[in-house]
């Protein structure tokens, strides 16, 4: 069997003011782009980074040795 195990879960529930005691405001958070379509379905708007691509300064060259 392949993936995760039954029962385990994705996501974890915080409570916002723990999370905002730990970070400081300016922090970025990661989160699931299904909630985010869904607040969005809401009507509520969110303000959305865009993902960094790596860069050819970040590729790892390799050689494999038979």
């Amino acid at each position: 069997m392949r993936g995760r195990p039954k029962g385990s879960k994705s996501f974890i529930k915080i409570c916002l003011d723990e999370l905002n005691n730990m970070l400081p405001s300016n922090s970025t958070i990661p989160v699931s782009r299904v909630w985010v379509d869904k607040l969005n379905s809401a009507g509520v708007s969110l303000k959305v980074e865009a993902e960094e691509k790596p860069s050819d300064d970040d590729k790892v060259e390799m050689t494999l040795k038979q």
